[in-house]
């Protein structure tokens, strides 16, 4: 078996906790607009010991080839929040680097007590239900996705809007997809609205964040601490490690992330500002606009929090 060895360390004066998780990744960063593939990875509990620690990773070396570029990454974790993670490719194996490295980790934005992460925005998002709003007879309707029949008589908001906004669709007897927020029986907020956008059965789950944005197409999936973003290059997607989130003031809040490239670590961020967004192809309307940027790119589009559940009224 082939060995990479070497130690992970950090310059903060700060002991680490002792549940404190450190993984070591070895990836095959060759092509740029693909995802990197794992190689090989480790998981160490110091259990008690501090930095640095060592760690080696086995990997099989028929597997390696000369001609490719291959990186290894570390990052350190605490009750499964990010406190220490590498900001630089360090090159390994091929083209003349070394098979034995000391890695030198910095600390996770918004780690400033060692011990905390700021939440992830679709935590934050008022509590709503998935389903679709139709308008028969001037009557308003909810059947939640999932469920069929008639569905459960709603009251409109007192201006209407939710009537209006069925009619504007083009949702007719058929009715739309919503994100809507009841009290009881009562329509207090749609969240999200479209009649060509995603339907109940594309719908981000709970604890997702999904942005979207034409000219260019684009979408960006945010799962847990991945980012993944998509375009017509890229159908299968371009996986960011290690996101988190901030929230710069109270209706904005920012994931950055990042990915390894042969000669450098490209970060991403995606902005959700929370105000009515409308898409200017489908009509959908969403409860985010949203701003990717990556590298010198930087695209615009709307975002939609996954599905939240409050009891059936």
């Amino acid at each position: 078996m082939g060995r990479l060895t070497g130690s992970v360390s950090y310059r903060e004066r700060m002991a680490l906790p002792d549940d404190a998780e450190i993984q070591v990744i070895l990836s095959d960063i060759s092509l740029q607009d693909v995802a990197a593939r794992v190689i090989a990875e480790t998981k160490i509990s110091p259990a008690g010991r501090q930095v640095p620690i060592p760690f080696e990773l086995r990997f099989n070396p028929a597997g390696i080839d000369s001609k490719r570029t291959y990186a290894v990454r570390a990052t350190i974790r605490s009750a499964g929040q990010l406190l220490f993670t590498t900001d630089t490719v360090q090159q390994v194996l091929t083209r003349g680097h070394p098979a034995t490295v000391e890695l030198w980790l910095v600390r996770a934005h918004g780690t400033d007590t060692g011990l905390s992460t700021p939440s992830p925005a679709t935590f934050r998002a008022p509590a709503s239900r998935a389903g679709k709003l139709v308008l028969r007879a001037n009557e308003l309707r909810f059947i939640p996705c999932g469920e069929t029949g008639e569905g459960t008589p709603v009251m409109d908001r007192p201006d209407g809007a939710a009537s209006a906004l069925v009619r504007e669709l083009g949702g007719g007897v058929n009715g739309i997809t919503v994100l809507v927020a009841l009290e009881g029986n009562r329509i207090q907020e749609i969240r999200y609205a479209g009649l060509e956008g995603p339907g109940c059965e594309k719908l981000p789950p709970e604890g997702t964040i999904e942005a979207r944005g034409n000219e260019p197409f684009w979408q960006m999936r945010v799962e847990g601490t991945d980012g993944w973003i998509r375009t017509p290059q890229t159908p299968d997607g371009i996986r960011y490690r290690d996101g988190r989130w901030s929230q710069p003031s109270p209706k904005v809040w920012q994931f950055e992330a990042q990915r390894d490239l042969p000669e450098q670590v490209e970060k991403v961020t995606l902005e959700i500002t929370e105000t009515q967004c409308t898409d200017g192809m489908s009509g959908a309307r969403y409860p985010y606009r949203a701003a990717l940027t990556r590298g010198i790119e930087r695209w615009e589009g709307c975002a939609l929090e996954g599905r939240q559940s409050i009891a059936t009224p």
